[in-house]
C-alpha cells in the first residue's frame, strides 16, 4: 500500500481542487470516492450550476482548470436584486437594485459555472496526476490501512459526512422548511451577461447566465408549494416559472429539469479532530441565497493547502496539534459570518412582515445613492477574501 501524506475523502469539487493544488506541490495524495467519478462526454446541459467569484477563479487557476474550462462558463457582469414581495401584484411594485462589476474593478465578478461539467474537468486531471492515487467507486473503511497510514484524513465527503461522524465532530442543522426547484430554461431575450434574484416571501427565485440565451435557475419556495410546483405538467410549470421571470428574459422555455432539493443550514462545531479536518460541505451548508456556499468552501480548499504546504516545508508533522490548530483559527471567522449572515439573510427576503417588508424595500432603494455602504457590501458579497 503506497503511503500518502494526505487522504482526501470526497471527490466533489472542493476535494478534487485541493488534491491538484496539493499534487502540484509534490505532496502524495490519495482521493477516495463512493461513486464513479464522471467523464466530460457524460455531462448533458443542467441548472446545477454555481456562480464562481473572482477569488474561487483563482483557486481553479491553482487547480490547473481554469484555463481549459473558462470557455464552458458565462461570464457575469451585472447582479440586479429586486424585490417583488408584493407578487403577483404589478410589476410596478417592484423595487430594483443593480450592482456592476465595473464598480470593484472587474470585467466580472465571477462566472456561472456547470457543477457536473467543472467536476469532470477536475476528474480527468485527477486521474491522469502521477502524484494523485485516486480510489473511486469505493466505500470507505476506517480501519483500512489507507487511513491508518495517512498523515492527515480530509473530510470533504458533503453534509452527510462519514469523516464528521467517524471524528465524532458534531454539527448544528437547521430546517428551513424551504425547497430549491432547479432547472435550465432558453429564452428568446438576451440575458446580457446579468445574474436576477428575485426576492418573494417564498424565498429567492434567481435566473443565472448558463450559455447564449439560456440561464440556470435556482427557487426557492416553502416546501409544501415547492412540492406542488414540481408536481405541476410541464406546461403549467412553465408558465409559473414564467410569471416569475417577470417577463425580463422573454419567452422561456424548458431545456432540463426540474428537481429539487430540501434547504438546510449546517455548520460543524469543530473542524478539526485526531489528524482529521474537514472542509466544504462536511464542515458547512449554507442557503443558496448570494452564491456563497461553493465559493466558501474553495476559501477552505485555499487556505487548507496553504497550511499542508508550509507545514511540510516546516517540518511540521500534519496531523499535529499546532497544525491543524492554525487551520481551524484561520476558517473560523469567515465561516461564521458567512452562516450567520446568509441565515439572517434568508430569513429577512422569506419574510412577507409588512413592516420588515418596508425596510427591507428602503434599504435596496437607499443602496442606489451609492457611498461606502454599498461598496463594502459589493465588496463582502461579490469579491470576499478568504
Amino acid at each position: 500500500m503506497q503511503k500518502s501524506k494526505v487522504s482526501i475523502i470526497g471527490a466533489g469539487i472542493p476535494g478534487l481542487c485541493l488534491a491538484l493544488i496539493l499534487a502540484e506541490q509534490s505532496v502524495d495524495v490519495t482521493v477516495i470516492d463512493r461513486k464513479k467519478l464522471p467523464n466530460i462526454s457524460d455531462i448533458k446541459p443542467s441548472g446545477r450550476t454555481a456562480a464562481l467569484m473572482q477569488n474561487s477563479l483563482s483557486i481553479l487557476q491553482k487547480a490547473g482548470v481554469w484555463p481549459e474550462f473558462k470557455p464552458y462558463a458565462n461570464a457575469l457582469s451585472k447582479l440586479s436584486i429586486i424585490d417583488d414581495s408584493l407578487f403577483p401584484k404589478g410589476k410596478v411594485g417592484m423595487v430594483r437594485q443593480d450592482f456592476t462589476a465595473d464598480e470593484l474593478g472587474y470585467n466580472a465578478f465571477g462566472y456561472n459555472c456547470s457543477l457536473g461539467l467543472l467536476t469532470a474537468f477536475l476528474a480527468d486531471k485527477v486521474k491522469d496526476h502521477k502524484s494523485i492515487l485516486l480510489h473511486e467507486n469505493v466505500t470507505i473503511d476506517f480501519d483500512d490501512e489507507i487511513i491508518k497510514q495517512a498523515d492527515l484524513v480530509v473530510g470533504a465527503d458533503g453534509r452527510n459526512s462519514a469523516v464528521r461522524q467517524w471524528a465524532g465532530i458534531d454539527a448544528d442543522i437547521k430546517e428551513y422548511g424551504q425547497t430549491a426547484i432547479t432547472c435550465l430554461i432558453s429564452h428568446t431575450l438576451s440575458h446580457e451577461n446579468t445574474s436576477v434574484e428575485f426576492h418573494r416571501p417564498g424565498g429567492p427565485c434567481t435566473f443565472v447566465p448558463c450559455g447564449e440565451y439560456q440561464s440556470a435557475v435556482v427557487w426557492v419556495e416553502k416546501t409544501v408549494d415547492a412540492d406542488n410546483f414540481i408536481k405541476l405538467p410541464k406546461t403549467a410549470f412553465i408558465n409559473a416559472l414564467q410569471e416569475r421571470s417577470r417577463d425580463l428574459l422573454g419567452n422561456i422555455a424548458l431545456v432540463d429539469g426540474p428537481s429539487s432539493m430540501p434547504l438546510i443550514s449546517l455548520k460543524a462545531r469543530r473542524l478539526v479532530a485526531d489528524k482529521t479536518v474537514l472542509i466544504a460541505e462536511a464542515a458547512h451548508v449554507l442557503s443558496p441565497i448570494g452564491a456563497q456556499g461553493l465559493n466558501l468552501s474553495l476559501r477552505d480548499v485555499d487556505i487548507l493547502a496553504d497550511t499542508i504546504v508550509n507545514a511540510l516545508k516546516a517540518g511540521q508533522a500534519l496531523g499535529s496539534k499546532a497544525v491543524l490548530q492554525s487551520y481551524e483559527r484561520k476558517r473560523l471567522r469567515d465561516i461564521q459570518s458567512r452562516h450567520y449572515g446568509v441565515d439572517i439573510l434568508n430569513r429577512i427576503v422569506a419574510n412577507n412582515n409588512p413592516l420588515l417588508r418596508r425596510v427591507r424595500r428602503i434599504g435596496l432603494k437607499a443602496l442606489g445613492f451609492g457611498g461606502p455602504v454599498r461598496h463594502i457590501l459589493m465588496q463582502e458579497g461579490l469579491a470576499p477574501k478568504a
